[in-house]
């Protein structure tokens, strides 16, 4: 069941490194927004994330508070700052758990939801949001997460794909060094690259 929002909260790259010392990174493209128009509403410089604890997030809360922490620390400059919050009462980034029958597909590790005054961007996932939001909601998949084939690796990156989707990032699947290269499309990293946080940097 999802909780309406009242929106009054003010709320590693692989380095390859030349004989001359510069450096150089594996993609200086950045990674594509949604749509550029649409963003958090408030920026990204103050977000609250409540973790929900009657649905059994505390599984994945140690996937989810190292995510949090890559996103904020990439190992370069960005703009996004996060704090953990006891309520959901104006947070912007809720992380939620659910069984496999809560899903739509089998094979699905998380997804994410925008909203703006309790209404859904996206309830059909795969689109991207119809425009600015307030909050996003990210659903992990228990039994996807507790199979024995999926690693903790493999977990702590799909979290921080999900959180890349909250931020407005959509699939890069034509680069497996970007952490938001989907998990079955090849990716090969599992944690934020410049890639990635180039675009954040754009974006925000």
């Amino acid at each position: 069941m999802v909780a309406k929002k009242i929106s009054v909260f003010i709320p590693a790259l692989m380095l390859f490194i030349s004989l001359s010392g510069t450096v150089a990174h594996a993609d200086d493209t950045a990674t594509q927004p949604f749509n550029p128009n649409y963003k958090y509403t408030n920026g990204v410089g103050n977000l609250t994330v409540w973790l929900n604890y009657s649905r059994g997030v505390d599984l994945w809360e140690n996937y989810i508070t190292s995510s949090v922490n890559n996103w904020m620390y990439t190992g370069w400059s960005n703009p996004v700052y996060m704090t953990f919050v006891n309520s959901n009462y104006g947070s912007n980034l809720d992380f939620h758990s659910n069984s496999l029958s809560w899903f739509t597909g089998p094979g699905t590790l998380a997804v994410t939801w925008h909203f703006i005054n309790g209404t859904c961007l996206n309830p059909n996932y795969i689109n991207a949001p119809t425009s600015s939001w307030y909050y996003a909601e990210i659903h992990i998949c228990d039994d996807n997460f507790l199979s024995d084939s999926f690693s903790n690796s493999a977990a702590h990156g799909t979290v921080r794909h999900e959180i890349g989707h909250a931020l407005r990032l959509k699939h890069n699947n034509t680069n497996p060094n970007s952490i938001m290269c989907q998990h079955g499309a090849g990716r090969v990293v599992q944690t934020v690259q410049y890639t990635d946080n180039l675009a954040v940097v754009n974006l925000y």
